[in-house]
């Protein structure tokens, strides 16, 4: 669980379940697996390792890392549960990826079954933003008329700083 530095409580609160014991105890569990996994793989096959499977894995985790930005670049409300995420809806990409396109249905109800997102759909808002094909095709070059509002947002949110008190 993220939390955003503007929301300190939240901080807090997700720190707080982390430190449960319980959860410590399973996300060593889950770091002991996941260290004991590479040391066995380097073991066995060092250049395997070394060559193919840390570039690999590198590779994975930058493109897992940039659908995640598209996923949620241009949504229409980030305060808004319903309206904080941008989905897609091709069946083509839903079926490759477990209905991963149902990302905001995803944001409404986190604990829902992915078989079970499509049905959430019809409970959304029809004004948020969603795009065709892919997530990666969610970018200011695909949507040039979102990023232009959203700079002009940025910049009508931003308040001018005052350092008459120093």
């Amino acid at each position: 669980m993220l939390a955003s530095p503007e929301d300190p409580a939240l901080a807090a609160r997700a720190l707080k379940k982390l430190l449960e014991p319980a959860k410590l105890k399973a996300a060593k569990y889950d770091l002991a697996a996941w260290f004991l996994f590479r040391l066995v793989l380097c073991v066995v096959d060092w250049q395997f390792f070394f060559f193919y499977f840390i570039p690999v894995t590198y590779l994975i985790d930058t493109l897992r890392q940039g659908e995640n930005y598209f996923q949620h670049w241009g949504a229409t409300d980030p305060n808004d549960p319903k309206r904080d995420s941008v989905s897609c809806y091709s069946t083509l990409y839903n079926l490759l990826t477990f209905n991963l396109g149902y990302h905001q249905e995803h944001h409404y109800k986190p604990g829902l079954h992915w078989l079970k997102l499509p049905e959430l759909t019809k409970e959304l808002p029809s004004d948020r933003h969603t795009v065709p094909y892919s997530h990666y095709l969610n970018s200011p070059l695909m949507f040039p008329e979102r990023a232009s509002q959203l700079r002009k947002e940025n910049v009508e949110d931003v308040s001018p700083v005052s350092y008459t008190h120093l």
